[in-house]
């Protein structure tokens, strides 16, 4: 039972960060009243792991990215706990965190879900201990967009085969320079995928546009050998980390 319970955890708040934490420390588990050594650590079972807000809850301090409000030690402690991690996600994570913290990031995590990522964004993803083996990246870009270079990094990355970027209900400039600026793609070797998500967020009137204004952008300018490597699909839903949450879920969560 227990490895089916911490197969996929999902630790939207500070307080469940911190208590999370608390139990990868607190093996050995007892067993019969004794505690048994021989019991594998608690955190080799994790291989899907949420941190960060998954809705609009007033009361999730999380909700605002700012650095002091996150448990950076614990999260710093709890990562390299979990030595079979497969999928990660950190959202609405401050830029600070991530200097702290993405040495921790286990060798084993072969995606990452990152948001809201924004244009001064900027780290050396050579640096992740999992760069190696990073297959898969989606990033929710709700304030902007991450600068071309940190794309470019990712996208010729050898082991890399599907990047992944949600855009909000937005005509705006930015998210079509951001598709003009993809000629970066056409460089990627070993890519087979590249997605561009529109979230809705009740306003299906902007699809058909937004369709169209995607279309036309990447028209010439994404490398599209081999039929469905460019994907454009539109998600519905009222808030950006319920409709992020879902898809991690969707992907990894019941894996």
């Amino acid at each position: 039972m227990i490895p089916v319970l911490f197969r996929t955890v999902a630790l939207p708040t500070r307080r469940q960060i911190n208590a999370f934490k608390r139990a990868l420390l607190a093996d050995p588990r007892p067993r019969h009243g004794h505690l048994d050594a021989t019991a594998p650590p608690l955190g080799s079972y994790v291989r899907h792991l949420w941190l960060g807000p998954n809705d609009r809850t007033p009361t999730n301090i999380l909700q605002s990215p700012q650095l002091n409000t996150w448990p950076v030690e614990s999260i710093q402690t709890l990562l390299p706990l979990c030595t079979a991690l497969r999928s990660l996600a950190i959202c609405n994570f401050p830029e600070e965190i991530w200097s702290r913290v993405g040495a921790d990031i286990p060798p084993t995590v072969t995606a990452l879900h990152l948001g809201s990522v924004r244009a001064y964004m900027v780290w050396d993803w050579a640096a992740l201990p999992c760069f190696a083996n990073l297959r898969a990246v989606t990033s929710m870009e709700l304030d902007g967009v991450w600068a071309p270079r940190m794309y470019k990094a990712l996208a010729t990355a050898q082991s890399m085969r599907v990047l992944r970027r949600f855009f909000p209900p937005t005509l705006r400039n930015t998210h079509r320079n951001a598709l003009r600026r993809a000629a970066a793609i056409e460089h990627a070797k070993s890519l087979d995928r590249v997605e561009i998500i529109g979230c809705m967020f009740l306003c299906p009137e902007l699809a058909p546009m937004w369709f169209k204004g995607c279309t036309e952008a990447a028209e010439h300018r994404v490398h599209c050998e081999g039929a469905g490597r460019f994907v454009l699909q539109t998600v519905d839903g009222t808030t950006a980390w319920k409709v992020f949450f879902e898809d991690w879920m969707d992907m990894y969560g019941r894996v």
